[in-house]
């Protein structure tokens, strides 16, 4: 009865590394995808700040208003949206922005996770020790605290 009993807290154990494993990952996927989101819709806001203050500018300097001016603006400016997605480099200010984002705007993030039950926190205590410990070993700073 030793032995399985051993072997069975063994694969508990691992089974529930492995959950805590999985949590992680979840939760930095969930982190970059609110990043990204936020970076892209900032990026979109420059964009229709541009056409805002350009469909303005002509507004102040042209009396009376050119209405066919401000369609004009707002379909060159779609295109030109979709070019730089297409073509420009779009998208990695958008992973540098969200980058900016993951590393200083933390309080956009719910902070740590909270394990639904306390079975899970002597594991996840004993997992963040060793990796931090590998980390240590190799010069690296430490791991941030992502549960509780």
């Amino acid at each position: 009865m030793g032995i399985t009993s051993s072997i069975q807290s063994t694969v508990d154990e691992v089974v529930k590394a492995s959950q805590l494993q999985q949590m992680r990952q979840m939760k930095n996927q969930r982190d970059t995808q609110l990043a990204i989101s936020i970076a892209s819709t900032r990026d979109l806001v420059y964009f229709i700040g541009a056409a805002a203050g350009t469909i303005a500018t002509i507004g102040i300097l042209k009396k009376p208003f050119p209405v066919p001016a401000a369609p004009a603006v707002i379909v060159t400016t779609i295109l030109s949206y979709q070019i730089d997605m297409g073509w420009g480099n779009k998208l990695n200010r958008i992973k540098a922005d969200a980058d900016l984002i993951l590393k200083d705007e933390r309080y956009w993030f719910n902070e740590p996770l909270q394990f639904p039950n306390r079975l899970m926190f002597p594991i996840y205590r004993k997992m963040m020790d060793n990796q931090n410990k590998k980390l240590k070993e190799m010069g690296l700073d430490p791991l941030p605290e992502w549960a509780k």
